[in-house]
């Protein structure tokens, strides 16, 4: 059947002399590996619309049966401009997209997730976003759509004083002391704060915040920790190296 749907490419490889092998995150089907013949050639149908975070409507030749589907038609909804052109939000779309892949399974719908990703590549594209803080909130909010949301009470939070606190890496709770038999995380008062607004303000409040080197710092690695500690050996490593060695050269 023809399966028409929303996509962002997240892996997009060579095969052969003129085809790609292409995983798409689909609004109707979640990851879908696909194969788009003839995309390399030089008056390819697909254009450039299989670059990797590229957002686009699909049509895909679709049999349950196959592990590989192939793709009939792709066309731009959104190439993210901002996010392609600045290391730092591409590092940040990369890391977003390698995410997806690994955390996903094939052919399970994931509405939210892929509502999630769309809007968080929609903000990396705004002017004045922080590719930092962006690319924290989404892993905050993936662990949330995956069925790990971080569970504290804002009072816990607000009361902290200036010897900081704890993370209970398997509930998200935030406490001022550490728990005997539970795996936490200490971190300072500012980090505990930032992934408490990390796990409940708007993605517009989001956008516009800016941190203290220091306090980006140990907040990311709070969310890498508690993530991590969910997805155990699925969690992808490679381009969380990238993306930190990225920060450093161009801080956002």
């Amino acid at each position: 059947m023809l399966l028409g749907t929303e996509a962002v490419v997240l892996r997009s490889i060579p095969y052969g002399e003129t085809s790609r092998i292409v995983t798409l995150f689909t609004q109707e089907k979640g990851k879908l590996t696909v194969m788009a013949k003839g995309a390399r050639a030089a008056k390819s149908r697909f254009g450039s619309s299989l670059q990797v975070l590229s957002h686009n409507q699909v049509v895909v030749y679709y049999r349950p049966s196959r592990s590989l589907q192939t793709l009939s038609e792709s066309g731009h909804i959104s190439l993210y401009h901002r996010v392609t052109q600045q290391l730092d939000r591409l590092a940040a779309g990369l890391r977003v997209c390698e995410l997806v892949y690994a955390l996903t399974e094939d052919e399970e719908p994931q509405p939210d997730i892929y509502a999630l990703l769309v809007r968080t590549l929609e903000a990396l594209d705004e002017p004045q976003a922080s590719a930092d803080c962006i690319q924290m909130y989404f892993q905050v909010r993936l662990a949330d759509a995956l069925g790990y949301a971080p569970d504290f009470d804002r009072e816990n939070v607000q009361v902290l004083d200036d010897a900081g606190g704890y993370l209970l890496l398997d509930s998200g709770t935030v406490v001022a002391q550490a728990t005997a038999g539970r795996t936490v995380q200490y971190a300072s008062r500012a980090a505990l704060r930032t992934f408490a607004i990390l796990a409940r303000a708007e993605l517009e409040v989001i956008t516009r915040m800016q941190l203290s080197p220091e306090r980006l710092s140990e907040a990311r690695q709070l969310v890498d920790d508690y993530l991590r500690y969910h997805v155990a050996e699925a969690y992808p490593t490679r381009g969380e190296a990238i993306f930190r060695e990225l920060g450093r050269q161009h801080p956002s």
